[in-house]
């Protein structure tokens, strides 16, 4: 596991936490740096216009660096200030050091809200995974996926529930896959989303890690209410399944519908645990289809 925010680095406008991910042939020791220098704004935006993948920091989708303009860097520097400032982004960037010299390699972002409206540390999002386009198939998006979700683990001060992070790339799965096995836990596709962004709509798939003691208290709420006979006689089984499998394994959507008709004052604790999960899954957007 990735030791996170074990030093600190100067830059110009002052001291950033930092840590060491390790040594890349040709490029040095690279470092994880929990915050953006100034420096690197405009790398940063425009690598984020070389990639296919949706995301909101893509203003303009192009195919090569050289063809970032004036006015995409502008707008570049506006969308991420809105990041900043309205979805609670804290932007994490990626850096190689050689010869004494630090050189843009890729940037994400951690987010204290899962949009505009939402806001809490105990939902944390890992969003965004922009390398440098001439640094790519190398590793390190995945590199970049671990570190944060790592991170995320301890970034607000308190241990979360959930972590989630939506993607149509399988090279971000193969991450989320190693922080899983390597941490002893599991990730479900919560369902689809519509991701409006400066250059569309595009849909796009959202996951969720449910950390274990989260996943119990769920578990533990669902065997009550159904021991007290308030849901369906399968509604543990079908919401077992939905944690363990996602949508994969049972409709979220129509567990949802099953605790919104539940008027049970007695078990009042347990049914708004239930609720909120299924809160932060509207939240974040994902539906069944």
């Amino acid at each position: 596991m990735y030791s996170v925010w074990s030093d600190e680095i100067v830059f110009s406008q002052g001291a950033f936490r930092s840590t060491a991910l390790g040594e890349i042939i040709d490029l040095g020791m690279v470092y994880a740096v929990d915050g953006l220098p100034q420096e690197f704004t405009d790398e940063l935006i425009k690598a984020s216009q070389v990639v296919d993948v949706p995301h909101t920091w893509r203003v303009r989708q192009v195919a090569d660096v050289s063809e970032v303009g004036k006015s995409d860097l502008k707008l570049g520097r506006e969308v991420l200030a809105v990041d900043v400032a309205e979805l609670g982004a804290n932007i994490i960037c990626y850096l190689a050091k050689a010869e004494g010299e630090f050189r843009f390699v890729a940037a994400g972002a951690i987010r204290s809200k899962l949009n505009r409206n939402f806001e809490s540390i105990r939902y944390p999002v890992v969003s965004r995974a922009v390398v440098h386009p001439e640094l790519r198939g190398r590793g390190i998006g995945s590199m970049i996926v671990e570190h944060r979700l790592t991170a995320a683990l301890t970034y607000f001060g308190e241990r979360p529930n959930a972590i989630h992070f939506a993607t149509e790339s399988p090279q971000i799965l193969a991450a989320a896959d190693r922080f899983a096995a390597k941490n002893g836990q599991h990730y479900i596709k919560l369902g689809s989303e519509s991701l409006e962004v400066v250059d569309g709509t595009h849909k796009v798939d959202d996951y969720l890690f449910v950390l274990p003691r989260y996943q119990k208290l769920l578990s533990d709420c669902a065997a009550e209410l159904q021991s007290a006979e308030v849901m369906a006689h399968d509604f543990q089984h079908r919401f077992r399944l939905f944690l363990e499998q996602g949508i994969e394994g049972a409709s979220g959507d129509a567990l949802k519908q099953e605790l919104l008709e539940v008027d049970e004052p007695t078990y009042s604790r347990h049914i708004d645990t239930l609720s909120e999960f299924f809160v932060v899954r509207d939240n974040i957007g994902a539906s069944d289809h």
